[in-house]
C-alpha cells in the first residue's frame, strides 16, 4: 500500500478508533466480564421466576400477548388468573421488556433459540453493571484504577457472578438503580434535563421490574432535590405557608424526573386493570405477606450460614469500613448507597420468604451488590496508593493482606456455586426430611451450602453449557477460554495504556464465542424432541394451538419451537381432568381449528388430554419420533353442511352422510365426518378408508382405521344405531391446487378386500377443491 492510500484506509476506522480510545477501558471491561460469564453460561432456566419472566417475553415476541399460558401447569406458583381466564405472571414486566431483543434474536436466527438467547440477559446486565460502577466511581472523583478494581471485585468476587447465569430479576434491578444514580450525578455535573428524565425513566422501569422498588422513589427524589440546591440559585418565600421554589429550571427538572415515573405507574395500573379488573391488584396472593420474624430476616440475609451475604461475598465486610471515609468525601452518594442497602435489608427481612427461595445466598440483596462495591472505593484507593506514610500498622495490614485475601476467598466461594445448580443442593435439603425452607436450613451450619455442595460436583452434574450432562465440547471450551484470554489482554492493555488496539479482536472473539455458545445450546434438547418440534414447525400456523403436557418439556420445547401459534402448557395425567383444565381444553378445541399435541409418556388410552381431544376433534396425524409423539387434531366440519349419501355397502352398512369442506389448503388438515348406520348385525371388524385424489387420480392423502378413532369396531354396532365417525387428512404443503375428490369405503383388513355398493363400485366419492 502506498502513502496516498494510507489515510483513506485509516479514515475507514477513524471513528471507531477515536471511540475505542475514549471508552477503551469501559468497552474492554464489559467484554472481559462478559467473556467470563459466557464461560460459565448454563442452558438451563434454573428458577420458576426466570421461567415465568421468559414466558412473558416469549408471548410478547411470538404473539404480542402478555399471558403465560405455556406454563399454565405452574398454576398459582408464579401466576394469577386474569378476568379472561388466562394465566399472567406475577413478576413485573421490566425484565421481559429488557429480554425482548434477545428472545427476538433467538427466534430470528435459525441456529439459535429464544431460551438460550434469553439466558444471556443477566450476563450482559451484570457486565454492564460493572462498567457503570467504573464510570460512577470515576465521576465521584476516584482514580480510574480504583473504579476498575471495584468493578472487577463486584463482577468476580461476589454473588454477582453466579447470578449472571440466572434469570432472576434482581441483577437487573441493581443495574437500574445504579444507572439512575449515575444519571442523577450526570445531571448534577451538567444540569442537562435529559439526565433527570433518564433517571426517572430508569426508576420507573425498576418499579415495573419489582413493584416494591417504588420505595426507592423518595430516596432518589431527595437526592434530586439535594443536587438541585447545588446547581440552581433557589429562592424561597419567608412565609412557610407559601413555600415555593421560584427557579423555573429546577421545576422543569423535577417534572422531567417525575414524568416517566408517573407514566410508568399509570401504565402498570392500566395493565392491572385489564388483567384483574383492579388497577392496584398486582396478582400477588393474600398468603404472600410481610410476616417473617424481622430479626431472622435481617440476620439471615447478612450472616446466616445458609444465606448470609458476608459469607457468600466476604469482601463486603470491608465495605462497612469504607462507608465512613466515603461519607466524609461524598456524603450524598454514601447516604444513597446506605439507604438502598438498608431499605432492601429491612423490607425483605420482613418478607415471608426473606431467604429468596430456591437460590444461592440472599437473593433479595443482589440489587444492592453494586452499592456494596461502591463503598469499597476508599479501601481500594488506599490499598493501591504508593504513599502509605500516614497509614497505621493495622491499616497497612488490612491494605496489604485483608483486601486481596478476601477478594481471592470470594472468587473461590463463587466457583462451586457456578459449577452446580442450586436445585441439587435444595433437593438434598429436602432429602434430610426437614420441611421446605425450615429455619434450621438457614441457621444451622450443618446445612450450609459451603459444605453440602461439594459432593454434587461431578462431570455429570456440571451446570455448564460446554460440559452438559458430562459431555465436554472441547472446541467450544477452547473458544470460550480463548475469548477470556483475548478480552483479558485487551482490558490489561486499556488499563495500562488508555487505548485499546485489541478492542476489535476482543469484540470479534466475543461475537464468535457467543455464536458458538448459542448454537451449541440450541442443539442440547433431546433428539426425539428436536425431530418432533421440527415437524411441528413445518406444519403449524399462527391460527393453530399447541399443547405440551409435561413441565420438563416447557423450556426445551420453547428452545426449538419457531411458530407463532399459542402454546398451552399442561401437566395432566389420567381421568378425571381438573375442572379448570377441562374448561381450558374446551376453549382451545372451540377457538382453534387445528390443535397440535406433544404428549408425555402416559399411554394414549390413559391420557385424559389425548382422549378428550379424540372425543372432541378428529385426529389427523400421530407420529412417533424415537419415543416422542406428535399429534394433530382438527375440528370436525360443520354438520349442517353434510351431504346426504345413502350408499349401502353389501346390504348391511349405510353411509348416511358425508361432511367435508368444499375447499382445502395445502399444508393444513382436512376434516371429514361420516355418519354410518348398520341395517343388520355385522360379525366382523371392518376398516374405513378415505383417499384424497387429485384431478389426475393420484393419491394426495389418506386415512384408514376402525370407526370413531378405533373406539367403535363394526362388530359392536347394533341394527339401527347411528355412528358418528371423524377423520383428518393431512394435505402436504406441495399438493397441487385444483379439483380433487374423496373416495370413501370399507374393507376387510385381513385380506384388503373392499365392500361393494349395489352399483358394483367399491367407494363413494365426494368432490372438493384444493387451493
Amino acid at each position: 500500500m502506498n502513502d496516498s492510500q494510507a489515510p483513506a484506509s485509516g479514515a475507514k476506522f477513524y471513528g471507531f478508533s477515536r471511540l475505542s480510545t475514549r471508552y477503551a477501558l469501559h468497552l474492554t471491561l464489559f467484554l472481559f466480564l462478559l467473556a467470563v460469564y459466557l464461560l460459565t453460561f448454563t442452558p438451563r432456566v434454573n428458577s420458576s421466576d426466570g421461567l415465568a419472566m421468559f414466558a412473558t417475553a416469549e408471548s410478547l415476541v411470538r404473539r404480542g400477548a402478555l399471558d403465560v399460558e405455556q406454563i399454565r401447569w405452574m398454576d398459582l406458583q408464579q401466576g394469577t388468573y386474569g378476568l379472561d381466564g388466562l394465566l399472567y405472571s406475577r413478576k413485573g414486566v421490566g425484565v421481559p421488556l429488557g429480554m425482548l431483543p434477545l428472545v427476538a434474536l433467538g427466534l430470528a436466527v435459525p441456529a439459535f433459540g429464544p431460551v438460550s438467547a434469553g439466558l444471556l440477559f443477566n450476563a450482559i446486565v451484570t457486565a454492564l453493571t460493572g462498567v457503570l460502577l467504573l464510570v460512577y466511581v470515576e465521576l465521584l472523583g476516584f482514580a480510574r484504577r480504583t473504579g476498575l478494581l471495584a468493578a472487577l471485585i463486584f463482577g468476580l468476587s461476589t454473588l454477582a457472578w453466579p447470578y449472571a447465569k440466572s434469570l432472576f430479576s434482581d441483577p437487573f434491578s441493581g443495574l437500574l438503580l445504579l444507572a439512575a444514580a449515575l444519571a442523577l450525578l450526570k445531571f448534577r455535573h451538567t444540569a442537562h434535563l435529559r439526565w433527570a428524565f433518564l433517571a426517572g425513566l430508569l426508576l420507573g422501569w425498576n418499579v415495573a421490574t419489582r413493584y416494591a422498588e417504588a420505595l426507592f422513589l423518595p430516596v432518589f427524589g431527595l437526592l434530586l432535590l439535594y443536587y438541585g440546591f447545588t446547581i440552581y440559585d433557589l429562592r424561597f418565600t419567608t412565609n412557610p405557608s407559601q413555600f415555593k421554589i421560584h427557579n423555573s429550571k429546577f421545576t422543569i427538572a423535577i417534572l422531567a424526573f417525575a414524568a416517566p415515573i408517573l407514566l410508568t405507574g399509570l401504565a402498570l395500573m392500566a395493565f392491572n386493570l385489564s388483567r384483574y379488573g383492579n388497577p392496584f391488584n398486582t396478582g400477588y396472593l393474600p398468603t404472600e405477606t410481610f410476616s417473617a420474624i424481622w430479626l431472622d430476616g435481617i440476620v439471615g440475609q447478612l450472616a446466616s450460614p445458609g444465606r448470609g451475604l458476608f459469607l457468600f461475598s466476604p469482601v463486603f465486610l470491608l465495605s462497612l469500613w469504607g462507608f465512613f471515609p466515603f461519607l466524609r468525601r461524598r456524603p450524598a452518594e454514601a447516604l444513597l448507597a446506605a439507604g438502598i442497602i438498608l431499605i432492601h435489608l429491612l423490607l425483605y427481612g420482613k418478607w415471608f420468604m426473606w431467604h429468596g427461595g430456591y437460590a444461592w445466598g440472599p437473593r433479595f440483596l443482589i440489587p444492592t451488590l453494586p452499592f456494596w462495591a461502591l463503598l469499597l472505593a476508599p479501601i481500594v484507593k488506599k490499598a493501591t496508593q504508593a504513599n502509605t506514610q500516614h497509614a497505621t500498622r493495622f491499616t497497612l495490614y488490612v491494605l496489604r493482606f485483608a483486601l486481596p485475601a478476601l477478594v481471592a476467598l470470594g472468587v473461590l466461594i463463587q466457583l462451586p456455586l457456578l459449577l452446580v445448580d442450586f436445585g441439587d443442593y435444595m433437593g438434598w435439603l429436602l432429602d434430610t426430611g426437614l420441611p421446605l425452607f425450615d429455619r434450621q436450613t438457614f441457621f444451622n451450619p450443618a446445612y450450609s451450602p459451603f459444605a453440602a455442595v461439594w459432593p454434587f460436583i461431578s462431570m455429570r452434574n456440571l451446570d455448564l453449557a460446554w460440559a452438559w450432562h458430562g459431555q465436554i465440547n472441547g472446541a467450544l471450551l477452547a473458544a470460550l477460554l480463548a475469548n477470556v484470554v483475548v478480552c483479558g489482554a485487551a482490558l490489561w492493555q486499556a488499563a495500562r495504556q488508555n487505548r485499546a488496539p485489541l478492542a476489535v479482536p476482543a469484540l470479534l472473539t466475543s461475537l464468535a464465542a457467543a455464536v458458538l455458545l448459542l448454537g451449541h445450546a440450541h442443539r442440547l434438547p433431546p433428539e426425539p424432541l428436536q425431530l418432533a418440534v421440527a415437524e411441528l414447525n413445518r406444519g403449524v400456523t399462527p391460527a393453530d394451538a399447541v399443547i405440551t403436557n409435561g413441565p420438563q418439556l416447557t423450556p426445551l420445547f420453547a428452545e426449538r419451537y419457531r411458530g407463532r401459534a399459542p402454546v398451552l402448557g399442561l401437566n395432566a395425567g389420567g381421568f378425571p381432568l381438573p375442572g379448570d383444565t377441562a374448561r381450558r381444553l374446551a376453549q382451545i378445541t372451540t377457538a382453534h381449528r387445528q390443535v397440535w399435541l406433544l404428549p408425555n409418556a402416559i399411554p394414549a388410552a390413559e391420557s385424559a388430554i389425548e382422549q378428550t381431544l379424540l372425543r372432541e376433534m378428529a385426529r389427523v396425524r400421530d407420529q412417533d419420533f424415537q419415543g416422542q409423539r406428535l399429534l394433530l387434531f382438527v375440528q370436525p366440519p360443520d354438520f349442517a353442511d353434510a351431504a346426504p349419501s345413502g350408499a349401502l355397502f353389501e346390504q348391511a352398512i349405510q353411509l348416511q352422510s358425508i361432511a367435508a369442506p368444499e375447499q382445502a389448503s395445502p399444508g393444513t388438515a382436512l376434516a371429514v365426518e361420516l355418519v354410518w348406520q348398520a341395517g343388520a348385525p355385522v360379525n366382523e371388524d371392518l376398516h374405513v378408508f378415505i383417499h384424497l385424489l387429485n384431478a389426475q387420480g393420484q393419491l394426495v392423502a389418506q386415512a384408514d382405521g376402525q370407526p370413531a378413532q378405533w373406539q367403535r369396531p363394526t362388530s359392536t354396532w347394533t341394527p339401527g344405531e347411528t355412528i358418528v365417525d371423524r377423520y383428518g387428512l393431512w394435505i402436504p404443503p406441495d399438493a397441487a391446487p385444483g379439483p380433487a375428490r374423496l373416495r370413501i369405503g370399507l374393507y376387510r383388513p385381513q385380506t384388503g378386500e373392499r365392500l361393494h355398493l349395489p352399483s358394483g363400485d367399491d367407494a363413494v366419492e365426494h368432490s372438493l377443491r384444493i387451493q
